[in-house]
């Protein structure tokens, strides 16, 4: 499901990586296919980074919750 959705995401990425890759590159069909290419790597490459390595919980969410006592 997580990398379902990057991919699904890359396309807010690819308008993101499109700027740079022409500002970088110029514009033309090879720049802009890289440029599409890198939004699609770089929403795969995080995602893959959260699957691998899990959010470790802060110690604020591991304390221990007294009987009686308000939040």
């Amino acid at each position: 499901m997580t990398r379902a959705y990057a991919i699904g995401l890359a396309a807010g990425t690819q308008a993101f990586t499109a700027g740079f890759g022409e500002a970088l590159f110029g514009t033309g069909v090879i720049a802009a296919d890289l440029a599409k290419g890198a939004g699609w790597i770089i929403n795969l490459a995080v995602a893959e980074a959260t699957i691998r390595h899990p959010h470790r919980h802060s110690a604020r969410s591991t304390r221990p919750v007294l009987e009686g006592a308000l939040p």
